[in-house]
């Protein structure tokens, strides 16, 4: 959420030793014991009265302001920064100068106690209301823009918990706002409304789905809709695969498993088929959940082009197939229809990369439909609020619009960084590379690439590996598929580069040019957690069989997210099946708990918690429901 804006007045010399001396006495207080309401009577208590008695607006602007100021310094004690910023707000909003200083106090209490975010946000859409309409001409556009900002954030942050009607509701406010004030924001307003609209709607057909497959568990139509739903409709892969064993159709059921594996792990002919499949998903998909589709299948086609060396009918298929998807996918873009969550490298869920820049901060950048763009003659960079600690994987689609300089991409690298440099075109630091390895910029150091990889008005997608192993980092890159920048060493080895390159925290991503016009469509990075390498000795299909029944359990990882299912037989038919919910793995144990699709015995316990671990070879399985538990062991199957 971004701030509405800060109140223009600035503090007074006598305020800011009055500040100064208010903070040591709150230091030396909370030293003593004191808790907070007490500490905040005890500083304000008198003030408070004095201001009270007074008919003159003046001394209660004053005193919030002080407030404010001290509050900012009180971010470490949240129960005093809340009633310094509720006292702060009480005052400032008895007239119309105080709307913005009212603003800046919820917004920070907002930002700081994550407990009172609701209420100070609600507080917040009212000073912003009444600012919109009462506050001073010239500040009264910019709160209604604020206003918006706030109910799409509060919109969004429901919509990121599943809370479809509450999101649906916080978007209307923001539309009815935004509609008659002809705001520039009136079509992401709608976008963001349409999205909630049809997610609500799409989890009550959901839900009418699985009741009606409840009824009938040999109902393939149905499973065959749910399937695809989740794919396509709710980019969930992981949650489509409890419904396979009901499917019939021969191309479902050979490609939906393979939803879940990691890029890596899809082979060249299946990415092709994944590909063209995922284009015919998109075709019965709207909005968003098209937007997202036709990026699974652009991330498919790429793969398989990039792993294809041979020229032939195939790799031209596939590569017009990718520029028709492209096209497609780029022209949703331009319409400013983004996809409900980043375009995700299969294995774990995504972090958006640019979400949260503020080109405010350098007059070289702006933004545009999630975009950020730069049009430099120096080198000029800026920072992402996304850091990474440890090994990632990072997606960059970029275009070099204008320009023979380059673009280029800081990626942490533990505790320190590198810059990639995007194909410099100009003087004698043509080509792409590292910046800088012990001391040596990218044109004489051993990850120098000759220029000629990025052309100007065309779209290119980097992908960067960061693994790091104690002291060490390996950095492997591709560019449109093809293998680019790649270099191992120590962390240290990366110095601080020279000129305006240097980044203030290391630890986060950040985005540059010189003498070149770039803009940056999406940042994606994902986390690549131990888990992900340790768990691939628990994946795939397991059987057993003992008292008469032949149990088969799948097991099947993306990334840190996990799925495991099973189908129970007997006397050669079906019987019964289930999938876990909850599934998660930790330190060689994988859990879950039991929910049954299809009950082999009417008499058997929903929600066992099951368990499973790898022993000599073979899978162990626990399983506990109340006062009862069991233990079996699973071979492996394939």
């Amino acid at each position: 959420m971004r701030r509405p804006f800060r109140s223009n007045a600035m503090p007074s010399s006598r305020t800011a030793a009055c500040s100064i001396l208010t903070i040591a006495a709150i230091a030396l207080s909370f030293a003593r014991g004191e808790d907070a309401k007490d500490v905040f009577t005890s500083l304000y208590g008198p003030r408070l009265k004095q201001v009270a008695g007074t008919i003159d607006k003046a001394d209660d602007l004053a005193l919030a302001k002080d407030m404010l100021a001290v509050a900012k310094t009180s971010t470490q004690t949240p129960d005093l920064l809340a009633l310094l910023c509720e006292a702060s707000y009480d005052l400032a909003t008895k007239q119309a100068d105080g709307f913005g200083l009212a603003a800046e106090a919820m917004t920070l209490l907002a930002e700081q106690v994550e407990a009172k975010k609701p209420a100070a946000r609600e507080k917040l859409v009212g000073v912003l209301t009444k600012q919109s309409r009462i506050g001073k001409a010239e500040d009264r556009d910019k709160a209604g823009e604020a206003l918006i900002d706030i109910l799409v954030a509060t919109g969004n942050d429901h919509a990121a918990a599943g809370n479809w009607k509450e999101a649906i509701a916080e978007h209307r406010r923001a539309l009815a706002i935004a509609s008659p004030k002809k705001s520039p924001r009136i079509a992401e307003v709608r976008e963001h409304l349409d999205e909630a609209v049809r997610r609500d709607r799409l989890e009550q057909q959901i839900a009418i789905l699985q009741e009606k497959l409840l009824k009938d568990a040999n109902d393939s139509a149905t499973a065959e809709e749910l399937v695809t739903l989740h794919i396509a409709a709710l980019d969930d892969p992981a949650g489509a695969q409890r419904f396979l064993n009901r499917v019939k159709d021969p191309r479902i059921k050979a490609l939906a498993p393979m939803t879940i594996l990691a890029m890596n792990e899809v082979g060249e002919a299946d990415c092709l088929k994944l590909g063209e499949w995922y284009r015919d998903l998109a075709k019965d998909a709207a909005g968003r959940a098209k937007a997202a589709t036709l990026g699974r299948s652009i991330e498919y086609l790429e793969r398989y082009i990039s792993l294809h060396t041979t020229t032939d009918v195939q790799l031209a298929k596939a590569k017009v197939l990718l520029s028709e998807v492209m096209k497609e996918h780029a022209a949703m873009a331009s319409a400013g229809v983004t996809p409900a969550k980043p375009v995700a490298v299969k294995g774990a869920s995504t972090t958006d990369v640019l979400k949260g820049i503020d080109v405010t901060l350098r007059t070289e950048w702006t933004s545009s439909k999630g975009s950020i763009i730069v049009s430099a003659e120096d080198a000029t960079t800026i920072n992402s609020r996304v850091k990474a600690t440890g090994s990632y994987l990072l997606r960059v689609r970029f275009t070099r619009v204008a320009g023979d300089g380059h673009g280029a991409v800081a990626i942490p690298c533990g505790k320190s960084y590198a810059w990639i440099v995007l194909d410099c075109a100009r003087g004698n630091g043509r080509g792409s590379g590292l910046r800088t390895i012990k001391g040596k910029d990218y044109p004489v150091n051993p990850t120098h690439v000759p220029v000629g990889r990025v052309k100007n008005g065309e779209a290119a997608l980097l992908e960067v590996r960061v693994e790091l192993r104690g002291e060490e980092v390996t950095i492997d890159s591709t560019l449109d598929g093809k293998s680019f920048i790649r270099w191992s060493g120590l962390q240290s080895d990366l110095t601080v580069p020279f000129g305006g390159w240097a980044m203030n925290d290391p630890q986060t991503f950040g985005f540059g040019a010189y003498q070149a016009t770039m803009e940056y469509h999406t940042a994606e990075v994902r986390e690549l957690p131990d888990d992900n390498l340790e768990g691939k000795g628990i994946v795939g299909t397991w059987t057993r069989h003992n008292d008469g029944w032949h149990v088969v359990l799948t097991i099947s990882q993306r990334g840190d997210e996990w799925a495991a299912s099973a189908v129970l037989n007997r006397d050669g038919a079906e019987a019964g099946a289930w999938s876990a919910t909850n599934v998660r793995y930790k330190s060689g144990v994988l859990t879950g708990s039991q929910n049954w699709i299809k009950k082999p015995v009417a008499s058997w316990k929903e929600g066992s918690e099951l368990e499973w671990s790898i022993n000599a070879g073979e899978l162990v399985e626990t399983w506990r429901n109340g006062k009862m538990n069991g233990r079996s062991q699973y071979v492996r199957s394939k």
